[in-house]
């Protein structure tokens, strides 16, 4: 009988344990976020890339593609929280291009220095991708 309390003891704290580090992985507030100041109006989302700020519209196609992404958030307003292309949280440094989606396909971009997956930027900052050269 003591056996079976101490096994079903074990058993209960390890659903304990996994239940803990399961609301930690979906909590958005355990993961990266960016914070875009005088951002006043609701985007489509927004997605992290690899390091490399474009300088023409076609430099630009090149570095937006999946293979590129390290991640997203589909929040529509500041601040996003960010989680990488497998859904877990975004905590990378260094500096990211980062692109705020808006319909119909206006992009806004700038490089962001990123530190352990948070960062902070003025919408003021950032590019649209119009007004960048073609080629």
């Amino acid at each position: 009988m003591k056996n079976l309390k101490n096994i079903f003891g074990i058993i209960a704290l390890m659903a304990l344990i996994t239940l803990s580090i399961t609301a930690c992985e979906l909590d958005p507030h355990k993961t990266g976020t960016l914070t875009v100041y005088g951002l006043s109006m609701d985007v489509q989302g927004v997605v992290v890339y690899t390091n490399g700020v474009p300088t023409t519209q076609m430099q630009f196609r090149s570095l937006v593609s999946l293979e590129n992404a390290k991640a997203e958030s589909t929040g529509m307003s500041s601040p996003f929280y960010l989680f990488d292309i497998n859904d877990k949280p975004f905590m990378q440094s260094g500096t990211f291009l980062v692109v705020i989606l808006d319909f119909p396909e206006i992009f806004y971009i700038h490089g962001v220095e990123f530190r352990n997956g948070f960062a902070t930027i003025w919408f003021d900052e950032m590019s649209s991708f119009t007004s960048l050269p073609l080629w």
